[in-house]
């Protein structure tokens, strides 16, 4: 009984470890892609300041137009990212479950899956271990909520056997 214990408290901080890692890794890939986006929005507020001081009329006008939407583009991102870190904000480090919610690790027999914001694979254990972080709003992601320790579910054909969940 007392090693069954052990075992459980070790596979808990084990789980705990590598969320944390995971959120770290989440983190940083989100803060890659905001410098990105916001190096992005400093140029072309710098191409809309000098096509402002050029007047080739309509050529001018389509040209500032296309800026103005990339600009809104880039912006719209932003505001993406802003609600993905959010979200990741609102994950518990210790949050062990058995049915699959926000924060979950799932293990299937294709793949591992940490249901958070979809920033696709991530490696961690110096590269020795992928995860995929996935949106619970995605396809594979809505399959997996609410499910539990050995039930299975079939997506693209294929069938995915849920054998861990921490």
């Amino acid at each position: 009984m007392k090693n069954l214990y052990i075992q459980q408290k070790k596979e808990r901080v084990q789980a705990d470890q590598t969320r944390s890692l995971l959120l770290a890794k989440c983190i940083d890939k989100i803060e890659l892609r905001e410098s990105v986006i916001q190096s992005k929005i400093l140029s072309l507020e710098e191409s809309l300041e000098s096509e402002s001081k050029s007047s080739a009329g309509d050529k001018f006008e389509t040209g500032r137009a296309m800026l103005h939407i990339e600009l809104d583009k880039q912006k719209s991102l932003t505001v993406e990212l802003i609600k993905m870190r959010r979200i990741l904000n609102d994950i518990t480090v210790t949050d062990q479950q058995e049915t699959i919610a926000l924060g979950a690790l799932v293990k299937t027999n294709y793949q591992q899956f940490f249901l958070s914001v979809g920033l696709g694979k991530i490696s961690i254990a110096l590269g020795q271990e992928e995860w995929f972080s996935i949106s619970p709003a995605s396809p594979i992601g809505r399959h997996l909520l609410d499910k539990k320790k050995g039930e299975a579910f079939t997506l693209n054909e294929k069938l995915y056997i849920i054998l861990e969940i921490a």
